[in-house]
């Protein structure tokens, strides 16, 4: 009777053990477990998982350097508004907790990519290039676990072209663009220059793209493309705590001071009612102008006492006109204050950050 019961138990493991990897992979598990050969097969499995992940890091130097081509062979695409391409691409939002101050509840989930943080630039046609090398900059500082990089198209013509891109390389990121705000085209190469007239029709668009993700829980940095991380941003962010919004002063004539004059080209928003409200007045100052830093800083002036914000030291985050002096602790560069893609593309070149 033991020798019945022993083979019974004998049986019945091999019945369990069946169940669990027939539930993992049916076809090239089950005939290796009768035959006797499960642990060098087990093993196999584990190597070969563990060759994919090491396959998969070595890429990304690899895919990088598809991210130019890639813009070479473009493929229809169709294209939809922020808040369908979200309900569509998007998981199941998570259960959320809210924020109860103001007549406003804000979640504090990111309910399109729960358990990250939305780091988000825009780009229209024109502008591919410069967009191809922040990517090249900024990819190896992104964590795919935490970070999810939006790309916020300004023009219909850009949507095919970037998420070719993000299917071409080794850092893939979701592409958003809404119609029904007007758009930023090439068609005429002046007519399309930052600050000309045909941006009065897209100068609310960076607000508003904002506050769209803040409404659905989301932490946001936003980021202008004619930048380049030469370190960590979040890790060089994280050392100043938790705060509404954290953001570089911008006014060249500061010599190390800290001056009124704020950056719109890093701003590192949570969601909180108070930069609701912010990104309200912001959008509302914006119309009708061709530019959006003068506004954001009005909005902001109009809140003094009531965001709780950090400015960046210049140190880590300096305007183009002093990153030379500052290149050692740099975390950024940023080529502003100059005028023309041209231009901006020489200044990168010269700190080796631009790729062609």
């Amino acid at each position: 009777m033991e020798l019945l019961s022993t083979s019974r138990r004998w049986l019945l493991i091999r019945v369990v053990l069946t169940s669990i990897v027939v539930w993992i992979s049916p076809s090239a598990w089950v005939p290796t477990i009768f035959g006797g050969g499960i642990s060098l097969t087990i093993h196999q499995k584990l190597r070969t998982a563990s060759d994919v992940v090491v396959e998969a890091g070595q890429n990304v130097d690899r895919g990088v350097h598809n991210i130019y081509s890639a813009t070479t062979s473009l493929a229809a695409v169709p294209t939809t508004t922020t808040a369908a391409y979200v309900a569509t691409r998007s998981p199941a939002p998570s259960k959320t907790t809210t924020i109860a101050e103001g007549p406003h509840k804000m979640p504090t989930d990111c309910q399109p990519y729960p358990g990250k943080r939305v780091v988000l630039v825009t780009a229209n046609e024109q502008y591919v290039r410069m967009f191809s090398n922040w990517l090249i900059h900024a990819a190896p500082f992104l964590n795919p676990e935490t970070d999810q990089l939006v790309v916020a198209a300004e023009s219909k013509a850009a949507v095919a072209i970037l998420r070719n891109i993000s299917m071409s390389g080794s850092t893939h990121f979701d592409v958003v663009f809404d119609d029904h705000w007007g758009s930023a085209s090439s068609k005429g190469s002046s007519g399309s220059k930052y600050g000309s007239p045909i941006w009065a029709n897209v100068v609310t668009h960076r607000p508003r793209q904002i506050l769209n993700m803040l409404e659905l829980g989301c932490s946001v940095l936003y980021n202008d493309i004619d930048t380049a991380w030469i370190k960590p941003v979040f890790a060089a962010l994280d050392r100043y705590g938790r705060h509404d919004l954290m953001l570089p002063d911008d006014n060249k004539h500061t010599k190390g001071k800290r001056s009124h004059y704020l950056c719109t080209c890093l701003m590192y928003f949570r969601p909180t009612t108070n930069n609701r409200a912010l990104l309200l007045g912001w959008a509302e100052k914006c119309k009708g102008e061709t530019k959006n830093q003068f506004a954001f800083n009005t909005a902001l002036s109009a809140l003094q006492g009531k965001i709780d914000y950090v400015v960046l030291p210049e140190t880590q985050f300096p305007p183009g006109v002093s990153a030379r002096k500052n290149l050692a602790t740099a975390v950024m560069i940023h080529a502003n204050w100059m005028v023309g893609t041209g231009t901006k593309e020489k200044f990168l070149e010269s700190f080796g950050l631009w790729n062609r």
